[in-house]
């Protein structure tokens, strides 16, 4: 009988960044049966698959209770500098989090009181989001079996809290696309987000990001491209200013190996959502990162990456230029590249 993995990853919400990584994972451990852990009692191997989902993966507490092994691959920390800020004039999450009482806010009874409340004001925010040393004591006290992470910036982090860990990569990393192309297409992928929780407090890169791509169409088409469904309209829209430009789908209907594909032809990536650098770097294709949270140069750093990593609220047309046009598309070849990015998450 085929061993079977546990596995705890948000999937099944069409976000091409998260299928993306149980993609992966399903091919670094190909000789098991994976399982949504969520609906398995007998768990004998748990898979923590990546996402940033530490210091706060719920419930590694449960999991390991009868679990022989567990371990956590390509997974990244919450920054407590970004979280632990407030993120709207009344930010439920912040109050109550600074006062140990987060927790309140998983429940679902009290995010049903709190709906009608959100839906009639846009200054108030109830996500539990804030991070205490506890959090970090807890997950030191768990003891993984094994806990690789996805970057520098994680395990520098975790260190802090005198946790050990060893930079695994995303493991995303290891997918390939059906083609490699080595040759100048003239294509730019732009991948954008629609969200809170973000460093800078409004959108004001992206339209940097949208005239910036007005500038060059001329030379380059642009493939705007959303990695989750709500990030669609805002996608669609940014296509219809730009001169030059489409507009393509892969996570309405999931498709993950379509994705890498149209980013495998593209000559760069310009994108705030994480794994759209990811898939970037599958394909060995340039990227600029658009750091919106610090996972960003988590991952820009573990491939060395981070000078071409502009957080969002950092992003002018001059510093985006500088990044993408000099000399960024003439100096990155393949060769480069390749040396960059590694083809194996784990050894």
């Amino acid at each position: 009988m085929t061993d079977t993995i546990a596995y705890s990853g948000w999937i099944g919400e069409n976000n091409i960044g998260d299928e993306a990584i149980y993609l992966a994972n399903t091919k670094l451990f190909q000789n098991y049966q994976f399982s949504n852990i969520d609906y398995l009692n007998e768990r004998d191997n748990v898979l923590i698959g990546g996402g940033t989902v530490l210091p706060k993966t719920n419930p590694i507490d449960s999991q390991k209770q009868d679990a022989e092994f567990v371990a956590a691959i390509g997974v990244g920390a919450s920054s407590p500098e970004f979280w632990n800020q407030r993120f709207s004039q009344v930010d439920l999450g912040y109050y109550l989090g600074k006062r140990g009482h987060g927790s309140v806010l998983d429940s679902r009874y009290v995010q049903y009181l709190l709906r009608p409340i959100k839906e009639l004001s846009n200054t108030v925010t109830s996500s539990n989001h804030y991070l205490s040393e506890s959090d970090f004591r807890c997950l030191r006290e768990y003891q993984l079996d094994y806990l690789g992470v996805r970057g520098p910036e994680t395990q520098s982090l975790l260190s802090k809290y005198n946790i050990d860990s060893k930079i695994v990569g995303d493991t995303a990393l290891i997918l390939t696309p059906d083609k490699y192309y080595t040759n100048k297409q003239n294509r730019i992928c732009i991948v954008l987000r629609d969200g809170k929780y973000q460093w800078s407090k409004n959108d004001n890169y992206i339209s940097t990001v949208v005239d910036l791509c007005n500038s060059y169409s001329d030379t380059y088409k642009f493939i705007f491209m959303p990695f989750y469904p709500p990030d669609i309209s805002l996608n669609k829209k940014a296509a219809a200013r730009v001169e030059n430009a489409s507009f393509i789908d892969f996570c309405s209907f999931m498709n993950v190996r379509g994705a890498i594909n149209e980013i495998s032809k593209c000559d760069l990536v310009i994108g705030d959502k994480l794994h759209s650098n990811v898939l970037a770097a599958c394909t060995y294709t340039p990227f600029v990162s658009l750091e919106y949270r610090p996972k960003n140069l988590d991952f820009a750093r573990s491939v060395g990456m981070e000078e071409y990593n502009i957080r969002t609220d950092q992003v002018t047309s001059a510093n985006l230029t500088e990044k993408w046009i000099q000399p960024y598309m003439t100096i990155l070849s393949l060769k480069i590249l390749k040396k960059m990015f590694p083809r194996s998450v784990v050894n």
